[in-house]
């Protein structure tokens, strides 16, 4: 009975819209195939690992945070390859630079930079930046990127503010930190209209990724759009489902009466995005939906595909499983990443159109 009187407070407050894309979505059937399994205990891993990637060569990384040691995925043999090791406390944001062969951490409130084999090369205590800081909220969706001599990092504007405040929306999200100079610029990034306009409760945090290394791309959680910015110009797409949903929000001015039950019943019970990816070598973008199962209320998962110029190519129907983290790579294509019970699944992974 409590929990149904919280979802009747939320349905009291929500502000509802339609969505507007009336086109039918294209099906995919996504096919998975075991391509094998790391045990982890092998190489005392925990199953709760941090991954990335180098942009160029397509080489996935695997931090493990239990001796703070990176490995490389070794696909074709199926292993891990132990690369380096910086104890430097709980990592947040990983990323490798090619152009400076050299690893980037963020960590304790500052950026690391570490060579190939573990030497610490530099540290930069990050602190607060202009009326920020520098930080990583979000490390699949939203990781420290590098190149050159700069790093980039999300950044939180004015931190007497909060995603209750339509001021905090205001800000920049993105910040460039110069590893020779050890200055900060503002990115010319920020949140969409809708986000200045609207509450969107708990699940506030944007997600970026980059292409070509040329080509930041950001999406929200509660919006249809990526926002591509090139050379500080900004370009809008259409990357979402074509399936027709209701869209909701809260309101600013009436945010102070709302208890805490309605943050959280917004952040379970509302349809929205989360996880974008480019993959360079198939050329594609991946972002996926979840929105709450009409017959039973589960959470219900569904892969949306555009093309490298934002053409929708179609989406997956719903399913229960997540799945695990998707790469592209030169040796087998696209993958998925799934880690379970000390055992590392690598999936081979296509999508087709569903055939009538």
């Amino acid at each position: 009975m409590k929990h149904f009187v919280i979802l009747l407070s939320l349905a009291s407050v929500l502000l509802n819209s339609c969505s507007q894309k009336t086109n039918n979505p294209i099906i995919l059937t996504e096919k998975v195939d075991v391509h094998g399994y790391i045990d982890l205990n092998q190489y005392s891993v925990s199953s709760d690992v941090f991954y990335f990637q180098n942009e160029v060569n397509s080489e996935i990384y695997l931090y493990n945070p239990i001796d703070s040691t990176i490995y490389s995925i070794n696909l074709k043999e199926i292993n891990l390859k132990k690369i380096c090791s910086f104890p430097v406390g709980s990592v947040q944001g990983l990323a490798y630079n090619n152009d400076r062969n050299s690893f980037i951490a963020f960590a304790n409130d500052s950026i690391y930079e570490f060579s190939e084999n573990g030497k610490l090369v530099k540290t930069i205590c990050c602190g607060k930046v202009f009326n920020g800081f520098p930080c990583v909220v979000n490390s699949s969706g939203f990781n420290i990127k590098s190149s050159k001599d700069e790093v980039y990092i999300h950044y939180f504007a004015d931190d007497s503010l909060t995603y209750k405040s339509p001021d905090f929306f205001k800000n920049p999200i993105e910040i460039a930190l110069n590893l020779e100079s050890n200055k900060f610029r503002l990115l010319s990034s920020g949140y969409p209209h809708s986000y200045k306009t609207n509450c969107f409760g708990l699940q506030f945090a944007p997600e970026r990724i980059t292409k070509d290394q040329k080509q930041r791309i950001y999406t929200f959680a509660y919006n249809d759009s990526a926002f591509v910015y090139e050379n500080d110009k900004l370009t809008s797409f259409f990357f979402g489902t074509r399936r027709n949903y209701v869209k909701s929000s809260l309101n600013f001015q009436k945010i102070k009466s709302y208890n805490s039950s309605i943050f959280q019943s917004f952040l379970n019970d509302v349809s929205s995005y989360y996880f974008i990816t480019y993959l360079p070598y198939s050329k594609k973008f991946i972002r996926k939906f979840n929105s709450k199962s009409k017959t039973n209320s589960e959470l219900q998962i569904s892969t949306i595909i555009y093309d490298e110029n934002f053409n929708y190519i179609g989406e997956t129907n719903f399913k229960n499983f997540n799945g695990g983290l998707i790469f592209d790579t030169k040796e087998l294509g696209v993958i998925q990443l799934l880690s379970d019970k000390n055992k590392l699944g690598i999936y081979k992974t296509q999508w087709n159109e569903a055939k009538n």
